[in-house]
């Protein structure tokens, strides 16, 4: 934990320096957004295989298959086609720490560029990406993180209204990891215009979803296939899925209930809309922890959500923004630091040298 408050204690003197220095907001986000995400990536290089439940496991079958002809090395293990292509490429120039560096590398920059791109508040951006699950998944679950990684590019196809793109990138993220065909569900929930008036139906359709949740869950696994219903059993227990669950519920409410529509555009509404989707699945997780791994690929976009509806309030409601946005990354920060559950093992940082 010591090498994580090193790093956000650098990027919160990052961010008052750069506005001391009297940037722009824009330039101080992008700064503080690339500086946050640099040294992220430099950790996720620099780990010990021992950080990430899962790392140990990527190394140890990478070293396995470079053994092996191409033939054999494709014919080898369960992952999906384009891990294996990109992993026997990989072994072509090097061993384990380059494939673990490269792994990264593709893992972290689409998401710096979307971030520093779209999110319109460096501090909140960063503070929420700390608690959203995917800070520790990117340490662990290499196939699924390149898979969400992926899933930038794709929100970029659906701004563009690329449609044929967009289905080519999530072919290719199914390479990755079959989890992936949700994205399908971005360019719909993009596009819908989902107004604040839509809130009379959207708080009674939350109470009936948590109502009726092993119901739906039931019917979701028979369609998805009984795999799921025993996969990923090591992320039960005390995951602190249900108060994500409370939190992406205040949050999506608070999102309806702030956002100047007027002033917004479908660059606001879209995520907005996302961050309605990622709240939705999110009811289902404190039945199984697989929702939450489906929910990874829309968790991703809650930051860009967040800080484009505080830049766009309603005059009412200013002076909630105004406390908001100092108190949310103070919560998160806090959040993590106390209460982040570590069933991923990332918790305790190792660099490989030490």
């Amino acid at each position: 934990m010591l090498v994580y408050g090193v790093v956000i204690a650098l990027t919160l003197f990052v961010y008052l320096f750069a506005n001391d220095l009297h940037y722009t907001k824009r330039e101080v986000d992008r700064i503080t957004i690339v500086f946050f995400f640099t040294a992220y990536l430099l950790l996720l290089c620099l780990r010990d295989y021992s950080v990430g439940v899962d790392t140990y496991g990527y190394v140890e079958e990478y070293e396995y298959t470079r053994l092996l002809g191409w033939g054999a090395a494709m014919d080898y293990g369960d992952e999906e086609i384009g891990f294996k292509i990109f992993r026997m490429i990989v072994q072509c120039f090097g061993g384990a720490r380059l494939f673990v560096s490269i792994a990264a590398i593709l893992i972290v920059v689409p998401v710096m560029y979307l971030y520093q791109k779209e999110a319109e508040g460096s501090i909140i951006c960063i503070s929420f990406f700390l608690i959203s699950l995917l800070f520790e998944m990117f340490f662990s679950g290499m196939r699924q993180s390149i898979a969400i990684a992926l899933g930038v590019p794709a929100y970029y196809c659906v701004k563009k209204n690329l449609k044929i793109k967009y289905l080519l990138i999530i072919a290719l993220a199914c390479s990755f990891h079959r989890s992936a065909v949700v994205l399908l569900l971005l360019y719909p929930t993009y596009h819908l215009r989902i107004t604040k008036r839509w809130l009379w139906a959207i708080i009674p359709s939350m109470a009936f979803i948590v109502w009726q949740r092993d119901l739906l869950l039931g019917w979701i696994f028979q369609l998805a296939g009984e795999e799921y219903t025993y996969k990923y059993s090591y992320l039960t227990g005390d995951s602190g899925q249900v108060k994500l669950m409370i939190l992406f519920m205040m949050i999506s409410i608070y999102g309806y209930v702030v956002l100047d529509e007027k002033k917004a555009g479908k660059e606001d509404i879209g995520p907005r809309n996302i961050l309605l989707l990622a709240t939705c699945i999110h009811l289902f997780t404190p039945l199984h922890p697989t929702i939450s791994r489906i929910n990874y690929y829309f968790i991703l976009f809650i930051p860009v959500a967040i800080s484009r509806i505080n830049n766009r309030c309603t005059k009412q409601m200013c002076e909630l923004r105004t406390i908001a946005t100092a108190v949310m990354p103070m919560f998160f920060i806090f959040y993590f630091f106390v209460f982040k559950d570590d069933s991923l093992n990332v918790m305790d940082y190792r660099f490989f040298f030490l």
